[in-house]
């Protein structure tokens, strides 16, 4: 692991900065948690740094130094207590997903030994579930299984901070969309650097009001959602994922009800609002004080960013507010952005060239690919536009892996010392003195702005071209209305004449009732072939909600690849029947 301790000094730590405001800002909001029933509940940065000193209390009499405390909190000021109680205790935060299910389970145990966890921690309410779910599984017994929150009453002595930079703070473990997940192992250091560039890039003020719904356990829900407005002594405002998820109006009834000023979510959290958000729920809203709205985790679509605006701008709205952003675990979060309050460019591509690994603009008449740019890179970070094959740095016009270096980039994954040599050590053929972050992602930069092209693994080799997966995906998307947005995965099966092309596709829910099968498959053929001369060999349609989601809500095209060739989707079913047909895919 490099050192970072000349790079931040040992008193500029979240906790730090959060003990500063609990002293200076004693009585200011902090965290609103807001439910789905009942009333918000609030706390100031004093009562906030009272609670995180009575679970870094809890956890010093109970675990070890320097161990790793499995969290597994819904959404909640618990969450934010504890996460912190965990630093300030000097023990490893490992943020995960309340387990629901043997699936949810089965992982949040692959983590816990993974990370080889000292406790598992979680609320007096969720204890019980969590002791029978874990007492099922014979083969694994949490070492301390503990609730934070019956135990913040009396008043904790606790205010000393002893962290250093190179401190592991937290693990986050990667949602595997394309593999299966890793912890990545991010130090004080990281946390600091990533922060300051979000709280200067964002503009963030102490007046900034921002409203949170993505998953706590997540990197851009725990860091850009609770982590930076507390690093800025912000006001942060959190709903359950499980709300949006049930009625994305209330996301945006939100930022009017407190004001947001800062507030985001992955492209399809936007899509969700276009397609679900009724006129009678737009009646009400005012998004007139929303001036960063964030779009980042997966592929920035332009047509996305330009249906929202133009569906709320009656609301308020302003188009300027949009913010495309790109950023991944192994970074901390943070990696480019675009300006506030400025346009973000786009580029048209050819296709052809695309598919040759060239980014040739062509004119605003001609068909191509557009891409919306993610932005600069964040201050002190380098940026390579790498050919994974040889290793060398790309020309201008080609598009290459995205190899990264700095001091947001993360140690490395935990207990993985040949991965993280591969992926965080990598050089240059001719520049071996520095080591760089590989991303998986491929881009290119133009104009000092920051373009995402897709990922290594989501290609398709069909008789010797690349095609992007998301880039069919798109194409699939956009042929016809009963098809839905940002719920497809393009993949590829072998058959004895070679790569063949599948497409698996989910039916918007409003369309399901008189949806014509022929003519949604007819239409994603068809569109397929006239942007990429190249057939689909399979379209399969399924139902709503039913191909395999990441934790944030990405596609996982690897365990849909495998759903399919297991012959395991909920396919839509045959002649609105009620029945459901087979999947018979191709020989693999």
């Amino acid at each position: 692991m490099r050192s970072q301790s000349a790079m931040q000094s040992a008193d500029s730590t979240v906790l730090h900065i959060v003990q500063r405001w609990a002293r200076e800002h004693p009585n200011d909001p902090a965290v609103t948690f807001v439910p789905r029933e009942g009333k918000p509940r609030n706390l100031t940065f004093a009562d906030l740094w009272q609670r995180t000193s009575a679970v870094a209390e809890l956890l010093k009499a109970k675990t070890s130094p320097g161990s790793a405390v499995l969290l597994l909190y819904p959404s909640s000021l618990e969450f934010v207590e504890a996460f912190l109680g965990c630093l300030l205790a000097r023990r490893i935060a490992v943020p995960a997903a309340v387990p629901r299910n043997e699936k949810a389970i089965d992982r949040a145990i692959a983590i816990a030994r993974d990370c080889e966890t000292g406790a598992v921690i979680t609320t007096a309410a969720l204890l019980p579930k969590l002791e029978t779910m874990l007492g099922n599984i014979p083969s694994w017994r949490p070492p301390v299984l503990l609730a934070t929150d019956d135990r913040q009453q009396g008043r904790s002595k606790l205010d000393h901070i002893d962290v250093l930079p190179d401190d592991v703070a937290f693990l986050q473990y990667t949602s595997g969309s394309t593999s299966h997940p890793k912890g990545v192992v991010v130090s004080h250091a990281n946390l600091s650097d990533n922060l300051s560039h979000i709280r200067r890039d964002f503009g963030f003020r102490r007046s900034t009001r921002l409203v949170n719904w993505l998953p706590a356990y997540h990197d851009m829900g725990l860091i850009g959602g609770i982590l930076a407005p507390l690093h800025a002594g912000a006001r942060t405002v959190l709903m359950s994922p499980t709300q949006f998820v049930l009625r994305p109006a209330t996301w945006l009834q939100l930022i009017t009800e407190y004001g947001g000023t800062i507030s985001g979510a992955p492209n399809f959290a936007y899509e969700a609002c276009v397609s679900r958000v009724s006129d009678k729920q737009m009646s009400g809203l005012d998004l007139s004080s929303w001036r960063v709205a964030f779009n980042g985790s997966e592929p920035v679509r332009g047509a996305t960013l330009e249906r929202f605006a133009a569906k709320f701008a009656p609301c308020g709205f302003d188009q300027r507010a949009l913010f495309p952003c790109y950023g991944l675990a192994e970074s901390t979060l943070l990696v480019a952005c675009k300006g506030a309050r400025t346009d973000s460019p786009a580029v048209k591509l050819d296709r052809d060239a695309l598919n040759k690994g060239r980014a040739v603009e062509i004119a605003g008449s001609q068909q191509g690919r557009s891409l919306v740019s993610c932005g600069g890179l964040i201050q002190d970070h380098t940026i390579a536009i790498v050919n994974p094959e040889t290793r060398q740095r790309c020309s201008d016009t080609e598009i290459g892996e995205i190899w990264l270096s700095g001091p947001s980039i993360a140690q490395g994954y935990w207990n993985r010392d040949k991965e993280t040599q591969e992926g965080f050590r990598a050089r240059l053929e001719d520049e071996p003195e520095k080591g760089f972050l590989r991303t998986g992602d491929l881009g290119f930069v133009r104009d000092d702005e920051l373009y995402i092209a897709g990922r290594i693994k989501n290609i398709v080799i069909i008789r010797g071209l690349n095609y992007s997966c998301e880039d069919i995906e798109e194409i699939a998307q956009a042929s016809h209305p009963a098809v839905q947005s940002s719920a497809g995965a393009a993949i590829s099966v072998e058959d004895a004449d070679g790569e063949r092309l599948v497409v698996l596709q989910e039916v918007s829910r409003p369309h399901l009732r008189h949806v014509d099968r022929a003519e949604v498959v007819g239409s994603i053929q068809e569109s397929i072939v006239m942007y990429y001369g190249v057939s689909a060999s399979h379209v399969v349609l399924v139902m709503p909600g039913s191909l395999p989601r990441t934790t944030s809500g990405k596609i996982q095209r690897h365990k849909a690849r495998e759903r399919y060739l297991n012959g395991r989707l909920s396919l839509l079913p045959m002649a609105n029947d009620g029945h459901q047909n087979v999947t018979r895919p191709l020989a693999s």
